[in-house]
């Protein structure tokens, strides 16, 4: 049996939501003319009560369990493929996969959040273009095929930078314990018994970074007054004395 030309010769995205809240009533209309036809043949006959009781339970038959549930048809305007209203759909509002798609498919609403889906993305392979469902072509929130991974949510910016402060106070925290446990490595050593070798050792140490790093910063001092007062000899001569006085100091 024929099925309702309304859900066939309608491909046009932008009416096919208008096509599943009406397929009811087409439905209905459709199997009462089949029925009256159906009555205007069988009348002459004298078997048809039988046959119109037959012809009311096959359309009952056709009207509950298969037009009820046939998928609203409509045309890709990218890639010109069909697609068809019972696909299983990912609501791009809340992320949820719909499967009950006769009664909730992408042309209707979220089974979950019963958000209305404004376009759906063409799930056939090289297309993936927005298919608008209103005329308001709003491609926000699309609606996307089951198998396809929903888009990451996006994060606003008081979540951005809540995320980015717990990352400095992590790394604060890390920063801080690795100082306690060297200024703790530093105490255990301090308060080790040396041996009078390495109470030596540590005193020449001592007194060779002291004397050498001396001799290391007046040999750059000089230099640095080489270049400042290379155009007044008596102001050069002084700083280098002022150098030596006090490089003698400090060794």
């Amino acid at each position: 049996m024929a099925a309702p030309t309304t859900l066939s010769f309608v491909d046009n995205p932008l009416s096919s939501r208008t096509r599943f809240r009406c397929r009811g009533l087409s439905n209905w209309l459709f199997a009462f003319l089949l029925f009256a036809a159906w009555v205007c043949i069988v009348m002459p006959f004298w078997f048809r009560w039988l046959a119109d009781i037959a012809g009311i339970a096959l359309l009952s038959y056709m009207l509950f369990f298969v037009w009820e549930k046939r998928p609203i048809k409509m045309r890709c305007p990218h890639c010109r493929k069909l697609l068809l209203s019972n696909t299983p759909w990912i609501c791009g509002f809340c992320g949820k996969k719909n499967e009950h798609v006769d009664k909730f498919p992408f042309v209707h609403k979220c089974e979950h959040c019963h958000a209305e889906p404004k376009a759906y993305r063409c799930h056939h392979r090289d297309c993936s273009g927005i298919m608008f469902l209103t005329e308001e072509r709003v491609e926000d929130n699309c609606a996307i095929f089951a198998n396809l991974p929903p888009a990451p949510p996006v994060e606003d910016d008081i979540i951005l930078h809540y995320k980015e402060k717990e990352k400095l106070m992590h790394e604060l925290e890390i920063t801080e314990l690795a100082i306690k446990i060297d200024a703790s490595k530093q105490r255990l050593e301090f308060g080790k018994k040396k041996s009078p070798l390495e109470e030596i050792q540590a005193s020449f140490a001592k007194y060779d970074g002291r004397v050498m790093g001396s001799e290391e910063f007046a040999r750059q001092q000089r230099l640095a007054y080489a270049e400042k007062y290379k155009d007044d000899p008596e102001m050069l001569e002084r700083a280098n004395a002022t150098l030596a006085a006090w490089l003698i100091r400090q060794t």
